[in-house]
């Protein structure tokens, strides 16, 4: 379980993933993303890999107590933290379960986001590894919009 942060106070944006996202996709992320001709992510971004191995299908993967703490802390000490990227439905769910939420009430809905009664937005995309960025873009288009309206992005 590894997460690469900013300074805490300034993080907007979480990215989690089961597995590290490699630069090669971090950079393609930004580009298709959040910053149209840029090859980063905006400032405030951190990154949160669960520790797990790459999944076969896109199907959840059973999370440890200890790899669900980090991740809560994680997002209790994020007090800017506007936008939470999950990749696949391992991601999803640990997410809401860190957050605090049952997952029955916040439903895995790959490519759609999802506003939290809090205000935060998870925009849930298919794990990297069964779906390749590319095929990922009609909904990161889609997304874009609505996140620039929120000032997310």
């Amino acid at each position: 379980m590894h997460s690469h942060a900013d300074t805490e106070g300034n993080v907007r944006i979480l990215v989690v993933s089961l597995t590290a996202l490699s630069p090669h996709d971090k950079s393609r992320l930004g580009t298709r993303f959040f910053r149209p001709g840029n090859r980063e992510m905006p400032h405030g971004t951190v990154y949160h890999d669960l520790g797990g191995t790459p999944p076969q299908a896109d199907e959840p993967v059973s999370m440890a107590t200890s790899q669900l703490d980090p991740l809560t802390a994680l997002l209790r000490s994020l007090a800017s933290l506007r936008l939470v990227v999950t990749f696949g439905i391992t991601a999803h769910l640990t997410t809401i379960e860190s957050y605090g939420i049952p997952w029955s009430r916040i439903p895995y809905r790959a490519g759609l986001l999802t506003a939290l009664p809090d205000g935060l937005i998870i925009a849930n995309l298919p794990a990297l590894g069964i779906m390749p960025l590319e095929t990922m873009e009609p909904a990161l288009t889609r997304m874009i919009p609505v996140l620039r309206r929120e000032g997310i992005l």
